[in-house]
This record gives structure tokens, C-alpha cells and sequence, in this order.
């Protein structure tokens, strides 16, 4: 493992303590839309005291952990003091930001303002809450996006409801239902395969390389296919 890896592993690590506390309020703040809704996060009670200084806690946490591994490498000659710096940069950027968009603009508590005015030297505490609000709305259209094709994909497309078709022809609004049905059919056979495929491998019937190469020709029949019937390219 490289040391850029390395240290990504354990900025992950340190994050995953404090994000799971954040968890309740994540989905709060990102909105859990009904399949045919658009909706995005609405707000929400203030947090209590013990909530916001958890949240520090844990952040301050994460900051002194990926700085102590950054160190550690630059100590050891795996970076050099400028490349520790700048991972370090990174790494606090992605924490913070982290922090911000788990928590209602509205809400942040000093401490963590103080901490995102470091981010960019400049921007105003205005801007970055307009930036995170714009950001948790994209991540619940994407969440909701997901949520759909997910539906979609696990079942067969005779068997989906009206409100998935009405979702799912309101992401795909230029396509017919029975060109995505054609598409997640398709979609759903190739997963089916790769699935068929791993079994085979790891039962020594065939070797790795012959499960990827049945996979890339099936890949590209899925393309021709889709191209012949003017449908899109999964």
C-alpha cells in the first residue's frame, strides 16, 4: 500500500467513527424522498448542545488522527515536508466539509464556521452555506436518483408499479418506458452473468481472465444491441 492510500484508508477510518453518531442526522438534513418526489431537505429543530459538541468532538478527533499519520510519514522520508503539507491540506478540507454538509447551514456551531473560513480565505461564511445547501439538495436528487434505478433494477420491469414507471420516465424523460425496460433488462442479464462468471472462477472452472473476457464481449453486445434498437448505452 502506498502512502497516499495509506493515508486515505486512515482518514476514512478516523471519519467513519463520528459519521456513523451523524447518521440520523444526515438522513434528516438530506430528505428521504418518495420515489416520485422531488423534494430535497427541509429544515429542521435546532440541535441540542450535546449534539453539536459530539459532532466537534469528533471532527477534532479525525483532524488530530490524519495529522499524526501525515507526520508520521513525513517524519519517516515516505513524503516530503511540502507533499505532507499539502495531503494534510486535503485531508482537513475533507473532514470539515464532511462536518459542513451533515449539519443544517443554519446550525453550524462556531467552532466548525471557524473551521470552514479556513478552507477559502476570502469567502464569507454566506457563501459557504449557500454552497453546502447546493450541494445537500444535488445529494438528495442523487440519493433519490439511486433509490429509483435501485427499484428498477431489482425487480423485472413487467412487475414495476405506476409510481416506479412515472419516476423512473421522469428521470428519462426523452426515452420511452419500453426503451429503459429494454436497457435494465439488459443491464439486469449482464449482472446476472458477472455473477455466474465469479462462481465459475472462483470454483477453478474457469480463470479470471476468461471470466473478464466473457464479461467485456457481453459488455460489448450490450452496446450494439442498444445502438441498434437507438436506445441509450448502458
Amino acid at each position: 500500500m502506498n502512502i497516499s492510500t495509506a493515508i486515505e484508508s486512515d482518514l476514512k477510518r478516523c471519519m467513519s467513527a463520528w459519521s456513523r453518531a451523524l447518521s440520523i442526522l444526515v438522513l434528516c438534513c438530506l430528505g428521504l424522498a418518495t420515489l416520485p418526489s422531488a423534494s430535497v431537505a427541509q429544515p429542521h429543530d435546532r440541535m441540542a448542545g450535546s449534539d453539536v459538541e459530539s459532532i466537534m468532538e469528533r471532527v477534532d478527533a479525525a483532524l488530530v488522527a490524519v495529522s499524526e499519520r501525515i507526520e508520521a510519514a513525513v517524519a519517516q522520508g515516505r513524503l516530503t515536508p511540502e507533499e505532507g503539507e499539502e495531503k494534510l491540506r486535503q485531508a482537513r478540507g475533507d473532514v470539515i466539509w464532511k462536518a459542513a454538509l451533515s449539519i443544517d447551514p443554519d446550525q453550524w456551531p462556531e467552532p466548525l464556521q471557524a473551521l470552514i473560513l479556513e478552507l477559502r480565505p476570502g469567502a464569507t461564511i454566506e457563501q459557504f452555506a449557500q454552497w453546502a445547501r447546493d450541494k445537500r439538495q444535488k445529494n438528495a436528487e442523487n440519493e433519490r436518483e439511486e433509490r429509483i434505478w435501485a427499484a428498477a433494477m431489482a425487480q423485472d420491469p413487467s412487475d414495476w408499479s405506476d409510481q416506479l414507471k412515472a419516476a423512473i420516465l421522469e428521470l428519462k424523460p426523452k426515452s420511452t418506458l419500453e426503451e429503459i425496460a429494454e436497457g435494465i433488462r439488459q443491464r439486469q442479464q449482464y449482472m446476472q452473468l458477472s455473477e455466474r462468471l465469479r462462481t465459475s472462477a472462483e470454483a477453478g472452472e474457469i480463470t479470471p481472465e476468461e471470466a473478464r473476457q466473457k464479461l467485456e464481449e457481453a459488455r460489448h453486445k450490450m452496446g450494439r444491441d442498444a445502438n441498434d434498437k437507438g436506445g441509450e448505452r448502458l
